[in-house]
């Protein structure tokens, strides 16, 4: 894990003060996809997926995960990798 380093500014609100961010890239197994939907599912869109029947629930998830295989058949190494940025803050 890379450690942040303080930017030395003044304190946010909450009494954070500020980090510097850290860059990384995250590299997933063809596995983790399968999980995929599921965090999807019941992450922030939770709300707008359980209110649709089960019908157009599960056409949903055939269309997901159908983009979601013809995705990484078609460029692999871009589907796999994720490119994230943690932004830190520290209490004095």
């Amino acid at each position: 894990m890379f450690m942040a380093q303080s930017r030395g500014t003044s304190a946010m609100p909450g009494g954070f003060t500020p980090m510097d961010p850290v860059e990384e890239t995250i590299r997933f197994a063809p596995g983790d996809l399968d999980h995929a939907w599921e965090a999807h599912a019941l992450g922030t869109y939770h709300d707008a997926v359980a209110a649709l029947t089960p019908q157009r629930s599960q056409a949903f998830q055939d269309a997901y995960v159908g983009a979601l295989a013809g995705l990484l058949r078609a460029d692999e190494t871009s589907v796999l990798k994720s490119e994230v940025l943690y932004a830190f803050g520290r209490r004095p």
